[in-house]
């Protein structure tokens, strides 16, 4: 067991705190006995974290910055910015996947409330931020500047109190359909013109032909739409509930973002319908 944990040190030293230089050397660190016998004094479990640490951290030195986005673009990258503003509480309209009036009056707001120049461009720097666990969500008091505190007026004594069987809570109202607004794909109709279709909310169900890792995104994941055939790209931005593997029967609720080219095995490449998907489920 010590002498695998011993090799196992050794392995890890070179694939994982190496770096290879312009010149297709290794710079940076120098594998010894003594580092080696440093290595081995951890658990697998605790190598394991290292390892996690260590490409979380390569990921960010090499991850390409984000190109910046203006009044007019569309496509995924304007989609995944739409998403975010989303999320963090500055966007509250339907997801286009075009750099509308909405999506920069939302942009605004993220800016002034970060701190950033305040003039509703996405800069590749505001999506750093955007896209960090730094950004400052729009109802968190981070950021805003301090109010005097106002003086607590007495309540009326006598004021009736509302009845709760005449007074249904909101949480007692059905909830709309989340299937109302996606239509089931038209694979052949998106192929044909698929700018057209950019913003389009979709369901998109399929077998997975491949899983491509993508630091900047998340994971892209190659869907076969009718089999193995009628190919669509769909960028997964978040974590999903489970694990998705070669084969797999998978459904997404996602919006069109026009196309996604791709280097295949035979380094021929592909240019196929791409969507950003805002959930996933296993059928």
């Amino acid at each position: 067991m010590r002498k695998f944990t011993k090799t196992l040190a050794a392995l890890l030293a070179l694939s994982l705190l190496a770096c290879p230089a312009g010149n297709g050397q290794i710079t940076g660190f120098t594998v010894s006995a003594s580092t080696s016998e440093d290595l081995s004094s951890l658990s697998e479990e605790d190598l394991g974290l290292l390892r996690e640490q260590i490409d979380e951290e390569l990921a960010v030195r090499e991850a390409a910055p984000r190109p910046g986005l203006t009044r007019g673009d569309k496509g995924e990258d304007v989609t995944l910015l739409q998403l975010r503003l989303q999320e963090l509480g500055y966007y509250q309209t339907k997801i286009t996947g075009k750099y509308d009036n909405e999506t920069q009056k939302a942009m605004k707001q993220f800016e002034k409330k970060n701190g950033l120049k305040n003039d509703g461009d996405a800069s590749s720097e505001d999506q750093s931020l955007l896209f960090s666990n730094d950004a400052i969500p729009k109802d968190s008091t981070a950021g805003d500047p301090a109010e005097p505190k106002a003086e607590t007026e007495p309540s009326p004594q006598n004021e009736p109190e509302a009845d709760p069987e005449t007074e249904p809570s909101p949480q007692s109202q059905p909830g709309a359909d989340p299937d109302s607004e996606y239509e089931p794909l038209d694979y052949w109709s998106v192929q044909a013109d698929p700018d057209s279709y950019i913003g389009a909310h979709v369901i998109v169900e399929g077998t997975v032909l491949q899983t491509i890792p993508d630091d900047s995104v998340g994971l892209r994941v190659r869907i076969g739409t009718e089999g193995y055939f009628c190919p669509v790209m769909v960028t997964v931005s978040f974590e999903p509930s489970f694990e998705m593997q070669k084969g797999d029967t998978v459904s997404f609720h996602a919006i069109a973002s026009g196309t996604k080219t791709y280097t295949t095995v035979l380094g021929d490449e592909m240019t196929i319908p791409a969507f950003v998907a805002e959930d996933a489920a296993r059928l």
